[in-house]
């Protein structure tokens, strides 16, 4: 009985002392406290406030199953209720409580929690409420990929960096501007090539598709000449092989059509890009006339704004305060 005596005093003074500091205990933990004190058989105030604020704490975690926070149809005021609620238990409930205060965190570009129908960025892993970003649940739904304005802007900015540094370079060093030009000289040369194969490739098949109609044609009249000459009856029935050649004409026909067009649109690609050849030259020499005010203009830029040689400079370059 002693011993039993003892045991209690010494698991209510460790309730007592958890509680006056301010501390508290966790749902497992409350749960081992109860536990021990169901097989030493004792009751005492410290056990009876232990034992309700663990009932209250199990019916608040139904609660907060129950609001629709997984669902991410919680209402906001609910939400701070049952926060409110939690700070004056004396078991916290961490995971709950967790998932509490993230849906009360700011999102989207009006930085409200998270509510209702929201759509995330592919990009950044950022949430926006349907409504501010001007996209309904069900156009939602036909979006592969979705990006913000925010990593829009910032894809831009990047493409716009990147085509700077590429004239930076190009202009900077005359390795660079010999380079670039021959790279961009190879893929016009290739789409030449390309257009020049596709030509060949239908000029076959419209001497192909000639050939054969030729020959179609040539059946086409032996057969004529040779039904003409047999004397059919009103109720015969029409000539099955002379129709399949009218067929396979019109087949050969429309292949003749689709072929003359599609040459025709090879010829005109190629045309215009031998235009686009011309017009390059004309650039590049103007280029080469004005060499230096491009190469001393990308060398103050470089220095001045993008790569400052000091401290200084790199403060004058950057914009204003308004």
């Amino acid at each position: 009985i002693r011993k039993d005596a003892s045991s209690g005093i010494e698991w209510a003074k460790s309730i007592n002392d958890v509680i006056n500091l301010g501390n508290k205990f966790t749902l497992s933990e409350a749960k081992n406290k109860l536990d021990i004190a169901a097989k030493l058989k004792f009751t005492c105030s410290e056990f009876n406030e232990l034992r309700k604020a663990y009932q209250s704490a199990k019916a608040w975690s139904k609660k907060v199953k129950k609001s629709g926070l997984n669902e991410g149809s919680a209402q906001i005021y609910h939400i701070k209720e049952l926060i409110k609620e939690h700070e004056s238990f004396h078991i916290s409930m961490p995971t709950e409580i967790d998932a509490l205060n993230q849906a009360l965190r700011g999102y989207c570009i009006c930085r409200r929690p998270y509510e209702g129908f929201m759509i995330g960025c592919d990009d950044c892993d950022e949430w926006y409420h349907g409504a501010c970003v001007g996209v309904t649940q069900a156009q939602c739904e036909k979006i592969d990929k979705y990006l913000c304005t925010r990593c829009c802007v910032k894809k831009m900015f990047k493409n716009a960096s990147n085509t700077i540094a590429g004239v930076i370079r190009k202009w900077c060093d005359h390795k660079e501007l010999t380079k670039s030009r021959s790279q961009a000289s190879q893929k016009h040369q290739r789409k030449i090539r390309e257009k020049k194969r596709e030509i060949v490739k239908w000029k076959d098949e419209l001497q192909n598709n000639v050939v054969k109609l030729r020959e179609l044609k040539s059946e086409e009249l032996h057969v004529l000449n040779s039904t003409s000459s047999i004397p059919q009856s009103a109720d015969a029935p029409p000539n099955q092989v002379g129709s399949s050649i009218s067929l396979k004409i019109s087949d050969r026909n429309n292949n003749i059509v689709k072929a003359t067009a599609a040459l025709e649109q090879c010829n005109r690609r190629l045309e215009e890009l031998s235009e686009v050849g011309i017009k390059r030259k004309a650039i590049m020499d103007q280029e080469d006339a004005f060499e230096y005010t491009f190469r001393y203009w990308c060398v103050m830029l470089k220095t001045k704004v993008l790569v400052p040689e000091t401290t200084e400079f790199a403060e004058k370059s950057r914009p204003c305060p308004s």
